[in-house]
């Protein structure tokens, strides 16, 4: 039988070890309760040691029914303390894997749970002689990662979370806004709800709600029911507007900066598309639901205007009769309401598309160019006069 290779701890009930925050490993096992020294037990196979995770995006139990992932999914600066980052950590496991216990541990440590309760749990630990804590892993040297931002190292998982560096937003292009719903409420007035894709909204703001191509003032912003300052890319916000009713404005619409670059319906737009699955032939006239961000609307593929390579991207054939499963396409595709797109080297979240078609997802799509429909601009902006 071959030798367990280093950072494998061996197969039968082996313990698990949480490198959180302290500066010699320890272990547990999982009787000793959630609040003991970080640890878990965990009947059968091998275990790569968590300390090889900390590099830090995916780590993998070597196991046929475990498996951790730990995931920086996005961030926030309102939640969890002033201007602090907000990281969410998806971790997926057996039943038995100790999911709740390194979770646990980590609120610990970084001081979520109120001292009346740490007092409890300690107190409890004491009764029952569960609180002793032993070094078990004397080969574990830390961890280490070289990147272009800089090299980093460490010992522990609160080290690599603070090593993370926050991702950039996109603050400096025009604001866009997906609106989710939009609300009534008694004593304030109307409120749009969306999650702000780019740019920077504040109060005071003049907005412009795109394919109606209404404006109106933005009196408050709010966040988790508290009044912001601003909000930035990734906040899922409320904001109350001036002068408008839940009748002019729904699910769908793009609200947007009046001043800078604001958003407008699209008359049509040229989109690469790959199909995905479906049963049989597409061909000019195909009218599916397209779901765009946060509209579901119809479009026509107006026009087959090439047939391409998934992977090179090379011109197979101009103006192909049809197009079926696993191919991709350049096709100009027609709204059949007021919609707004834009291109995907501009606007990335409002120029990507899925296509629906008999309760199945049939193909996606990125847009690579937006006419826009100026005329019902040009239309609006004469009766304000």
């Amino acid at each position: 039988m071959e030798p367990d290779p280093p950072g494998f701890l061996p197969a039968g009930s082996v313990k698990v070890w949480w490198l959180l925050s302290q500066s010699e490993p320890t272990s547990w096992t999982r009787e000793s309760g959630p609040m003991g020294p970080s640890g878990a037990t965990v009947d059968g196979g091998r275990l790569a040691a968590i300390g090889c995770l900390l590099c830090i995006k995916v780590v993998e139990v070597k196991s046929s029914f475990s498996l951790f992932l730990l995931k920086v999914c996005r961030y926030h600066r309102h939640i969890m303390g002033k201007e602090k980052i907000h990281l969410n950590i998806v971790v997926i496991g057996h039943v038995d894997s100790g999911k709740s216990t390194t979770t646990g541990h980590l609120i610990y440590k970084l001081g979520g749970i109120d001292k009346r309760t740490l007092e409890k749990y300690e107190k409890e630990a004491n009764e029952t002689l569960r609180s002793s804590v032993t070094p078990q892993m004397p080969w574990y040297k830390g961890w280490s990662i070289s990147r272009s931002e800089g090299n980093c190292s460490g010992k522990t998982l609160v080290d690599a979370l603070d090593s993370i560096i926050p991702p950039e937003r996109p603050t400096k292009l025009p604001l866009r806004i997906p609106l989710q719903d939009v609300y009534k409420i008694g004593g304030i007035g109307t409120v749009p709800v969306g999650r702000v894709e780019t740019g920077i909204l504040k109060p005071g703001m003049v907005v412009t709600f795109a394919p109606q191509h209404l404006s109106s003032e933005v009196k408050t912003v709010e966040m988790h029911h508290m009044s912001m300052p601003e909000a930035l890319p990734g906040d899922n916000i409320g904001f109350n507007v001036k002068n408008l009713s839940i009748k002019e404005i729904r699910r769908g619409n793009i609200a947007g900066d009046s001043k800078n670059n604001p958003p407008c319906g699209a008359a049509s737009f040229i989109a690469q598309v790959i199909v995905l699955n479906h049963p049989g032939e597409i061909h000019a006239g195909y009218s599916p639901v397209t779901d765009c961000h946060t509209a579901h609307i119809a479009c026509k593929f107006s026009e087959l205007l090439q047939k391409i390579d998934r992977r090179s991207g090379k011109v197979i054939e101009e103006n192909p009769k049809m197009i079926k499963s696993g191919d991709a396409s350049i096709v100009l595709m027609v709204p059949s309401k007021p919609m707004v797109v834009e291109s995907f080297s501009e606007f990335p979240p409002l120029g990507r598309f899925a296509v629906r078609d008999m309760k199945q997802t049939v193909a996606v799509g990125v847009v690579k160019s937006v006419t826009k429909d100026e005329s019902k601009l040009t239309k609006v902006a004469g009766k304000k006069k």
